[in-house]
């Protein structure tokens, strides 16, 4: 057709109980637009794609035409698939719906993992089976939800406001929420659907809540478990510890999370913050301030200690780059969850929330979960090769 027009945005449903392959990279903070995915795709295949800036970012909202994105774009996804032996046609088939989740999760990990291997470093890909064990299962428990959805669609003129029961007790019971959480959340759930004035008794607040953070929790636990077999690799099981480091890390007192990952640092290292500080990635020009560099080091950590400012995922790596070569990926890992958990908490101003999603992350509550994920990662039929995975 001569008008029609190809884009490439974010995807978003909103679906607390499975999240989308963007709305995770979202919560990471890492870039969604695109143009930084495009870039992203430039920088690891050294190949250029030919379009502007410009024509990038009609690409992420109103589109661009299908001749021109075919001509700039096919030549890179053909890079892509000889470089790393895949058929995207395979792994996404035409016709592909937004809301079949397995689908783009098996995509999106396999991309995962093409990435990772293209790298410098040497990953062992198998340290991530709790993180894809997690992806795996809650796809599996999804389907009854994605049937609903189907059936709802088929209904014209429906409300989705009106059948919010419907669409979330399929899964419910799946999710890792207190057994009085689940019953008073569909309580609360039934009183919006008919009558979207309602305003939830604190204990519905606390039960929608959790199940609003529920996969994020699990998706931290996963996470934490990969940070343990990067630590660990290398060791035999009797050397190994499954202690939960994340608990360690939300135990500690700063004015954010991501302040508490520096004081669990300061803590396990031994030194000041003076000292840590030295280690801060900084763009200094002395004759901007007249404060010395040290100075400027110093400020910048104490602004990330109370959640003034957030560094980059790049400076964070950078930042991390000085510590043990073992220890750099699983702190950026929980440099990610921490900053994760700030941009949760920054979502709500009023300060009863901000109290309540506190208490969602205490260390006694995620513990719940981490438990729960161990011990489903312990038991999953996920191969721990991701090459036969997917």
């Amino acid at each position: 057709m001569k008008h029609e027009k190809v884009a490439m945005k974010p995807l978003m449903l909103q679906n607390p109980f499975l999240k989308t392959p963007d709305e995770v990279a979202n919560l990471f903070g890492l870039p969604l637009s695109a143009r930084r995915k495009v870039k992203l795709i430039e920088f690891y295949l050294q190949e250029e794609v030919k379009l502007s800036d410009r024509s990038l970012d009609n690409l992420g909202s109103k589109g661009i035409s299908k001749q021109k994105a075919d001509k700039a774009i096919e030549p890179i996804l053909d890079s892509f698939e000889r470089r790393f032996d895949l058929d995207l046609d395979q792994l996404i088939p035409d016709g592909t719906l937004i809301f079949e989740l397995d689908v783009l999760w098996q995509a999106a990990i396999k991309a995962f993992f093409c990435g990772l291997n293209s790298g410098e470093l040497e990953v062992d890909t198998n340290c991530f089976q709790p993180f894809v064990a997690f992806i795996e299962r809650r796809c599996r428990e999804y389907l009854p939800q994605k049937e609903v959805i189907l059936q709802l669609r088929e209904r014209e003129g429906l409300d989705p406001g009106s059948h919010l029961v419907e669409f979330y007790e399929p899964v419910i019971g799946k999710a890792h929420l207190r057994s009085c959480h689940q019953d008073v959340a569909i309580k609360a759930l039934n009183q919006f659907s008919q009558d979207r004035s309602y305003s939830p008794t604190i204990e519905e607040l606390e039960a929608l809540s959790a199940l609003h953070q529920d996969f994020n929790l699990s998706l931290f636990a996963s996470l934490d478990l990969v940070a343990l077999n990067l630590l660990w690799a290398g060791y035999n099981d009797e050397q190994r510890s499954e202690d939960s480091v994340l608990v360690e890390i939300l135990a500690e007192d700063a004015k954010c999370y991501f302040g508490r990952l520096i004081a669990f640092i300061k803590r396990k290292v031994g030194c000041s913050f003076a000292k840590i500080s030295e280690l801060v990635p900084v763009q200094f020009d002395s004759s901007e301030s007249g404060r010395t560099e040290k100075e400027v080091k110093i400020e910048r950590l104490k602004e990330w200690r109370k959640g003034k400012t957030k560094p980059s995922v790049s400076t964070m790596d950078e930042f991390f780059s000085h510590f043990d070569l073992d220890d750099q990926i699983p702190l950026l890992i929980y440099g990610l969850i921490c900053q994760a958990i700030d941009r949760e908490i920054s979502k709500y101003r009023c300060a009863d929330e901000r109290a309540l999603l506190q208490q969602t992350y205490s260390p006694e509550n995620y513990r719940r979960y981490y438990e729960k994920e161990k011990a489903a990662a312990s038991l999953s039929t996920a191969t721990t090769t991701t090459e036969a995975t997917f």
